[in-house]
Parts: C-alpha cells; structure tokens; sequence
C-alpha cells in the first residue's frame, strides 16, 4: 500500500459550544432530511494537502469545522500536531483522517454531524528538507588568472523530494547547480554524512555542462583541512562542492562550503 497512515494527530473531541436560532430554510445543498436542523460539517470533505516541515517537536496545524444553522453559517476551528516528521522520508507518501467526534450547543445539546461531510482525508507530504537560503563561502578558478572568491547567500529551491537546485557556481551566475542527496554514506570528521549527486547546469537549456571531481581539486594556498568533497552533513545542515565545468580555455573549477542560515 503506497499511502502509509503512520503519523500520529492528536487533538481533543471537536465540541462546539454555540447559542443559535433555527430560522429559515436550509439550502438547496444540503438532503431535505436536515432542514430545520442545527448539524456540524468539515467544509472540504474532499482530499486535502499539508505540507509538513522537517522539523524537531511538533508541527501544529488546524482546519475549519462549519456549525450549520437554518440562518446561516457558524464556523470554528479544530487544532491538531503531528510529531517526528523530521524521522520521515521525504519521498513516501503519508496520509491520515480527520474526523467530527461529537458537537453541542452551549447548553449542552447534541448537535446532528452531517453524515457524509464528518470526515476527510488529508494528505501529509514532507517537505524538502534540504530546500532553505545557505551561506555560501568558497571560490571559482579559470585556470592562468586568480581565484575568484565567493561568500554570499544563496537559495537552495526544490526540485523533488531529495533534489535541490541552487544558481552560482562560485562567484559565476550563469549556472545552476542541481544537488541530489543519496543514500551512500561517508564519515567526516566522526560524522555520518551523505554522499551527492552535484551537477552544474546551463538553466536555459536543463542540460548538464559539467560535473564532480572525484577527489580535492582547487587552491592550493586554500587547501582544507579534511579532503572529502561533494557530501551534505545533516548536524551542520552544510553542503560540499567540488564540481567543474567545461570551458574551451580549460575547465573551471568550483570549491564552496554551503552552510544553511
């Protein structure tokens, strides 16, 4: 079964608490069965979407319930959290349902629930957790002139769930890099890091213009302390580059430490 409802929503009985007159007739949408009655609704009972962030602790959300009167519409809203998203994989698919337990009026009389708009399904994607602005700190290189550094702030968009795409190579704006996080690990520095796909790109066209290194190639007089290239650390949220791309005067070359704000 793709859909997976594992994520856990907590929250109290929906009970409203409201004095209301019955007047009037009910609309046309509703079965004939209901007119004159006082009855609770989730408004879109059709198939919803929350995107939830990554993150520690709880990520709260809420949505509308509808109390129904013959004289129009009461609306109050239902409060719930889901938890552990950032454990989640970003690319399976979550959904749970949400339902009207019980309504009452303010002296204590049940409220009819409409039975075929008490429920809905709402579907829970995680969002891309690599996807957010870094600070940018490294240089470019054309082979015979001086390196050109780069600290700035850059934007890492998404592009699918483990997928994202920045624009700069080094100081040099012409080109996107897109940057997919695999599941191949490497240790760096005690820390269990993950290996990436990192492909400079011409954004006009989509098409690759270059790629990785496969070991350390930059400044010399900038040589890091540790080697491994091309990888994204998830304690320090900081990406790696080590890539190139073609030129007719020689490949340029790309180092940058992308560290997320």
């Amino acid at each position: 079964m793709k859909n997976k409802i594992i994520l856990f929503v907590s929250f109290a009985a929906v009970i409203f608490s409201l004095n209301s007159c019955l007047k009037d007739k009910v609309g046309d949408y509703w079965p004939d069965d209901v007119a004159g009655k006082m009855y609770a609704t989730v408004p879109s009972y059709t198939l919803q979407q929350l995107a939830l962030r990554p993150v520690v602790g709880d990520v709260p959300f809420s949505f509308l319930v509808t109390i129904v009167i013959t004289k129009g519409t009461r609306n109050a809203t239902a409060n719930a959290k889901v938890w552990g998203a950032e454990t989640l994989d970003a690319c399976a698919t979550f959904m749970t349902a949400i339902s009207i337990t019980s309504a009452k009026t303010a002296s204590g009389k049940d409220v009819t629930i409409a039975g075929n708009m008490k429920s809905y399904l709402l579907s829970l994607p995680i969002s891309n957790p690599y996807a957010a602005d870094y600070h940018t700190v490294g240089y470019r290189i054309r082979p015979g002139n001086a390196t050109e550094p780069v600290d700035a702030t850059q934007t890492f968009a998404t592009l699918n769930c483990k997928t994202v795409r920045k624009t700069g190579f080094g100081n040099y704006s012409a080109y996107d890099i897109t940057i997919e996080v695999t599941s191949t690990t490497v240790v760096v520095g005690g820390t269990t890091c993950y290996k990436v796909i990192a492909t400079p790109i011409d954004p006009g066209t989509g098409i690759s213009v270059g790629g990785m290194w496969p070991v350390w190639t930059g400044d010399a007089a900038q040589k890091p302390a540790d080697l491994t290239i091309n990888y994204y650390n998830p304690v320090t949220k900081t990406f790696v580059l080590n890539c190139w791309y073609t030129s007719s005067a020689g490949n340029r070359i790309m180092y940058e430490v992308n560290t997320r704000k």
